[in-house]
């Protein structure tokens, strides 16, 4: 919840692998997801998602040093840091509760959608400030 808390505050997220396959583009939408015992904890089951992060660009942290500076509460180090351009809220939904193609459940972030559910994903999208 922390790492969330930062990211939402920081514009920016951290990760232990290299996003690949394919890589990450600047302008790319990310959704930022609870984790489920979360989300249950929290009675947001139906709405895990409730920020996007814009993808600026992406960068290493072989030392530890930008996790321990920005999740200092973490006790622990990334080895990748996504810096984004912008941060929105959007109205609460979760991704089991769509109709899409393929089950995204897990705990791979960032994760690629598939675009035909990308589109869905979208229209569940409203942009708020």
């Amino acid at each position: 919840m922390a790492q969330l808390e930062a990211c939402k505050k920081k514009i920016m997220f951290a990760l232990h692998n290299k996003p690949k396959n394919p890589e990450l583009h600047h302008g790319e939408l990310l959704l930022l997801q609870l984790i489920k015992g979360e989300a249950e904890k929290l009675d947001k089951t139906n709405g895990r998602i409730e920020f996007i992060l814009v993808f600026d660009h992406l960068q290493p942290d072989p030392d530890g040093k930008i996790s321990r500076k920005n999740w200092p509460s973490e006790d622990r180090v990334w080895k990748w840091i996504l810096y984004c351009s912008e941060i929105f809220s959007t109205t609460p939904f979760s991704l089991e509760n769509l109709n899409l193609s393929k089950n995204y459940a897990g705990q791979t972030n960032p994760r690629y959608i598939d675009p035909k559910d990308e589109k869905l994903i979208l229209e569940h999208i409203s942009r708020r400030s």
